[in-house]
């Protein structure tokens, strides 16, 4: 695997810098070789690409206290990230991606484990120790490729108190993963290993590449086009819409994903899919399309949804699964 690393090292970047090399290095470098960087940002807030921002995350706090508020194009749930917050990124081919991706999630976990820090993976896509949770992590596929960009957290000296602060997803979500805070289930590598972050970052660095390959100027260039991509108010803020109709499912497999349903005269007219879920490739314009114009009744919507395979687009979803919730049967 090829260690990317920028040029110089006194540049601070924004979380959406990274998150834009990313694409650049799964769009441009090499298909046949595996790349994996790690870095840090200033106080950022990312949002899953489905989730709504307003639910996830106290917006007036962020913008009081200078906080970042960033969407990934990955699914999965929010993240708070500062300088204490080690990030990972990798980039690596693979058509099962969901294979290369529990792959990935264990490998980390033993480089741990090597450094003398008992980490195990846990549930959908999280690394813990000691039942506390020090890594969640996230990937999508690159349309129209073969590769896949699995990234994630590594809290080593995070704010914890602002993290729990920043982070508001809901009661019931809370409530159903049975938990009281969002605090309670983190730890610090640091107070956990006594190992500090630099450390840590160059075992993993080490452990994971056997290359590297530092940018140049241009591709540097590139990747800041990419960047501005992130700020667009529409990409941000575009999963933000009315609805009349809410509809949520929670499974330990599938994660939450919320129905958003808009009605006339008990028609629909649109359906946008929201939550922290994992997918290969989410379109709900497809689904919105299949529904669109139907009655909103059982017969109506089982014989719209008939054709389709939701786990194409949420991962370990049934369309019965879908149905049962709209309908409460």
């Amino acid at each position: 695997m090829i260690l990317i690393t920028l040029p110089g090292n006194c540049v601070t970047r924004r979380l959406a810098f990274f998150l834009a090399m990313e694409e650049y290095v799964a769009k441009n470098m090499d298909g046949e070789n595996d790349y994996f960087f790690t870095w840090q940002s200033e106080p950022t807030v990312i949002v899953g690409r489905n989730q709504v921002i307003e639910a996830e995350t106290d917006i007036d706090y962020c913008r009081a206290e200078n906080i970042t508020l960033v969407r990934r194009k990955s699914g999965g749930g929010c993240v708070y990230s500062d300088m204490g917050n080690l990030m990972l990124s990798c980039v690596t081919k693979g058509e099962n991606v969901g294979f290369v991706f529990n792959n990935y999630l264990r490998h980390i976990a033993l480089i741990l484990r090597k450094k003398g820090i008992h980490a195990e993976v846990t549930g959908r896509n999280d690394i813990t120790v000691d039942g506390k949770k020090i890594s969640g992590n996230a990937f999508f596929k690159q349309p129209g490729s073969r590769r896949c960009v699995i990234h994630g957290t590594l809290l080593c000296n995070t704010d914890l108190r602002r993290m729990e602060r920043v982070l508001t997803p809901s009661a019931s979500k809370l409530e159903s993963k049975g938990i009281a805070s969002v605090r309670s289930r983190v730890a610090n590598l640091e107070d956990i290993s006594g190992i500090g972050i630099g450390e840590i970052r160059e075992w993993i660095e080490r452990s994971m590449c056997d290359e590297e390959h530092c940018l140049t100027v241009d591709e540097v260039a590139a990747i800041e086009k990419i960047e501005k991509t992130y700020s667009n108010p529409d990409f941000l803020f575009g999963k933000n819409p009315p609805f009349t109709i809410s509809r949520t499912i929670r499974t330990s497999d599938s994660g939450e994903v919320c129905l958003n349903i808009e009605l006339r005269n008990d028609i629909v007219r649109r359906v946008f899919i929201t939550g922290d879920f994992l997918s290969e490739s989410v379109s709900d314009g497809d689904i919105s399309e299949a529904l669109r114009g139907k009655q909103f009744n059982k017969d109506s919507i089982t014989e719209a949804l008939s054709g389709f395979d939701m786990s194409r687009y949420i991962q370990n979803l049934s369309t019965n699964d879908v149905i049962k919730s709209l309908f409460n049967n």
